[in-house]
């Protein structure tokens, strides 16, 4: 805390006093932050009474997107709007501020930044935006974010439109059942930079919204509950989009620009919803000689068309013209000469505010209400979320929070836990119940732990606040739990012990292998010298932490393997162990890959087209099957997500809880009936899945089928069996792989009340038996693919089709072309191991014009 003593006028301003009493907050990191920090329109200490307000709402939003599409500076632009500027390049990166994003120029963690934010009444929000990378292989970063959030926000460039990353964040929204919000950015470099047209200008957001729109009909049809009341498309009708350019700091929505025209034309007899329609839907009608009816849209003649002579006015008439056309035309009097002697760019800035109806004094604010009203319109307050509504099993005093990931510290080595607080009101210096991934040998337990927290901090971009609470709904920083959690965890208090924690903790690890990010990449780690093995241990633990898809293990000879999704992602974790974590040398090895174990598909021939089985008994038989009718990974989440709200929220709950100790059987029929509704398997098949695989906390590829009514087993044999077919799926026969789309049959022919399989006492043996099957079976070995994502020049379109010819197995996808641009977007499927090399050779195509981006995709045989 600061040692002396801070008073804050109404405009954020402090000074230093002696003999007066301490307010409730102090500044963090005083050395790097009480030289920086910027004044506010409001005090700090009227943001934190807000934050402590039970009236005031609150939503938390992820911004999501492609890269370099626009999600930092929509917050720098919203952090602009509400501190007093006086340096520009303090707000260029308010979000990125550690050095590996300044190097790289890209966003590599998710940022907080908590604004109080007005709409057009004058009516208070308190916003927390959480800012994710856009790059693919950071992807578990934003689905930490928007696991959190309570809406979606995702940008897009109106330039280079839908591309991969924007495509990828947006399905993932909707199967997770969050709202979206959609900003096209860029509309600048269109009308200046590539001088189009606006008619033009217009199609090209009709086909973005189109593109858009398919989309979210695709991720719905793959939920298994659709809610027809929620599928709602994105249009400007529905004030769920956006206009913008973030680059000179204006947006708009046509909700907002309906305002502003009626408050300009009176006289029009129509209201704001009425206009809106028109403005989109209607065509204006036009004669010429020879009584040639032209139809133009009313959004190119009443919306793009005024903007274009706004822009172009600015940029080629003096400053006395362009206060003339403010007076005259638009009827904003007012504007002195000094305002409009800046640059071009500060100029084009200027007028466009003024035109979308912004403040008319000399100390002009932007203005970003069509955004604000978009998302108080769109999302609903966090603490009334149905998405986190457990109002059925808690009361209002129980503490239930949960921690998405770990935040870095600009500090070394510390770490803050990012957590929303769902329930109940988290305080300082109160003793808490976690649970957190357990040990991976002890798969079936689960850890608690009880700490004390020291302290909460509300975040603010670059500076940081402290508070003593945080109520229900609020997204903070805390200390003091860091060093118990390994990636996420859940809070409790300590007076709802007998709460059933498992059935809500929506783990981070779950989350990642559902969506189907898997660490395919992998590389070896050893010290030069002997003697830093410790601090290298201690670097690769917190980097682990700090990355949510990082994994490592180490070999029987020493040497640490760390396995990420991309190039990209282990350069950074190698940055981070060599130089922020701890100072090292190091000796690497060259990237590998993973790999996974299958058996062939059995070709029919005559009679020798069944695959071999294992008699144990008289009757009773282990079979093997490959596995045709796999899950899909997109369904995965909506599977089990849903099972625990839709079993604690139904009214049979009660009853059948109170009759029989356990609920496993109401869970595994809400299961059973969710995979027969998504695969063409029928009921009982669905009712004799035991377990899946490749480890039991993710819905794999691979599952044991037993026909229960021919078997009578005890809990310690179904154990057995369970934790046998977990050892065989993790590690296959051949390279010690883990197992992919197998699938193991118990048969018994003759029913038998006895207690079956009693020779079994061991795991190992079933093990053994799996693993025998397989080799019978002719077992082969998959290779991961990438999805690859190029945009080049369209000279460059001859070199890279021949270069991906030359691939063993690579596929061409689609090709998109961007007429003002004069790129092309490419996209194929190639083989990982060569994906460095592929790269590589496009750099030196194209001499560093073209770029590429990676993401896995599937398991396929290499040729």
């Amino acid at each position: 805390k600061c040692q002396f003593i801070m008073k804050f006028d109404k405009f954020g301003n402090y000074s230093k006093k002696k003999k007066q009493k301490i307010c409730k907050f102090s500044v963090c990191e005083k050395k790097i932050c009480l030289n920086w920090i910027p004044k506010t329109i409001y005090a700090k200490k009227f943001l934190l009474k807000c934050f402590y307000d039970k009236k005031i709402q609150s939503k938390n939003l992820a911004i999501v997107g492609h890269l370099h599409h626009g999600k930092s500076s929509l917050i720098s632009n919203l952090a602009s709007n509400v501190h007093l500027l006086n340096d520009k390049l303090l707000f260029n990166d308010f979000s990125d501020f550690f050095y590996l994003e300044k190097q790289k120029g890209i966003s590599l963690y998710v940022s907080l930044t908590t604004l109080l934010l007005c709409d057009e009444f004058g009516k208070s929000f308190l916003f927390t935006f959480l800012d994710s990378p856009g790059h693919p292989e950071f992807f578990d970063q934003t689905l930490s974010a928007i696991n959190i959030s309570d809406g979606v926000i995702l940008v897009i460039d109106a330039a280079e439109g839908v591309l991969f990353g924007s495509e990828m964040a947006l399905r993932h929204a909707i199967l997770g059942g969050h709202k979206a919000v959609v900003i096209i950015n860029g509309m600048d470099r269109l009308i200046i930079e590539f001088n189009e047209e606006p008619k033009i200008v217009h199609k090209k957001i009709i086909k973005i919204l189109d593109e858009i729109n398919s989309i979210v009909e695709e991720s719905f049809g793959k939920r298994i509950k659709i809610d027809f009341c929620s599928l709602i498309f994105f249009n400007p009708i529905q004030n769920n989009v956006i206009f913008s350019s973030f680059l000179q700091k204006w947006s708009f929505s046509l909700d907002q620009y309906a305002d502003i025209y009626l408050s300009s034309q009176p006289s029009i007899c129509l209201s704001k919803k009425d206009l809106v329609v028109k403005f989109w839907n209607n065509f204006s009608i036009k004669k010429k000689k020879g009584l040639k009816h032209i139809f133009s849209p009313m959004f190119v003649e009443f919306v793009l068309n005024p903007l274009y002579n706004v822009i172009f006015l600015v940029l080629g008439e003096s400053s006395l013209h362009i206060r003339n056309f403010f007076q005259n035309e638009i009827g904003i009097f007012g504007i002195n000469f000094f305002e409009l002697a800046r640059t071009n760019h500060d100029i084009l800035s200027y007028s466009i505010g003024l035109f979308l109806g912004g403040c008319r004094e000399a100390k002009k604010i932007a203005n970003h209400t069509g955004i604000i009203s978009c998302l108080n319109n769109h999302f609903p307050i966090s603490k009334k979320n149905k998405l986190f509504s457990f109002n059925r099993i808690l009361k209002k005093n129980d503490l239930f929070a949960f921690v998405g990931k770990l935040f870095p510290s600009k500090k070394q080595g510390k770490f803050f836990a990012l957590t929303k607080v769902i329930n109940g009101t988290l305080k300082k210096k109160s003793t808490v119940c976690l649970l957190t991934e357990g040990h991976h040998l002890y798969f079936q337990e689960n850890f608690y732990f009880s700490s004390t927290i020291k302290s909460i901090i509300l975040p603010i971009g670059r500076y940081n606040l402290n508070a003593e609470k945080a109520l229900n709904g609020s997204i903070v920083l805390i200390t003091g739990i860091e060093n118990f959690i390994r990636k996420s965890s859940l809070i409790t208090g300590l007076k709802n012990q007998n709460f059933n924690r498992e059935e809500f903790f929506p783990s981070v690890l779950k989350k990642i292998s559902f969506s189907g990010i898997l660490p395919v990449l992998k590389i070896t780690v050893e010290p030069v010298f002997c003697q830093n093995l410790k601090t290298l241990f201690l670097a690769i633990r917190k980097s682990v932490r700090n990355y949510p898809a990082l994994s490592c293990k180490i070999k029987s000879s020493g040497e640490f393997l760390l396995s990420g999704t991309g190039f990209l992602y282990l350069d950074c974790v190698l940055h981070d162990i060599q130089n922020v974590f701890g100072e090292l040398d190091l000796k690497i090895s060259q990237p590998t890959v993973n790999c996974r174990e299958t058996i062939c598909e059995m070709i029919k021939k005559k009679k020798r087209n069944k695959n071999f089985a294992l008699s144990l008994y008289k009757d009773i038989t282990f079979t093997i099957q490959k596995n045709k009718e796999c899950l899909p990974e997109t369904t995965c989440p909506s599977i089990y997500s849903k099972i625990s709200k839709s079993f604690f929220h139904s009214n049979c709950t009660k009853n059948f809880l109170k009759k029989t100790k356990s609920h496993q059987a109401l869970r595994a029929g809400f299961l059973s009936r969710q995979i027969t509704k998504k695969t063409t398997l029928s009921t009982k098949e669905s009712n004799s899945i035991w377990v899946f695989g490749p480890s039991p906390n993710t819905v794999g590829n691979c599952k044991l089928f037993v026909n229960q009514k021919n078997f009578v087993f005890s809990k310690e044999k179904k154990k057995i069996l369970t934790e046998g077919f977990v050892l065989a799926v993790n590690q296959g026969p051949l390279f010690l792989e883990p197992l992919h789309e197998v699938n193991f049959h118990l048969h018994n022919k003759q029913s038998s009340y006895q207690d079956s399989l009693q020779a079994l006492t061991f795991p190992s043996k079933i093990r053994r038996i799996f693993h025998w099957l397989l080799l019978k079976n002719k077992p082969t070995i998959q290779f991961p693919f990438f999805f690859c994502e190029i945009i080049s020049p369209n000279f460059l379109y001859f070199s890279i089709v021949r270069l991906i010819r030359t691939l063993e197995k690579g596929e061409l996808l689609s090709i998109k072309r961007f007429s003002s641009q004069n790129s092309l977007v490419i996209r194929i499927v190639l083989p990982a191991t060569d994906a460095l090399e592929f790269e590589a050779e496009i750099k030196t195509i194209s001499q560093g014009t073209a770029s590429c981006l990676f993401q896995f995709d599937s398991w396929q045989k290499k040729p």
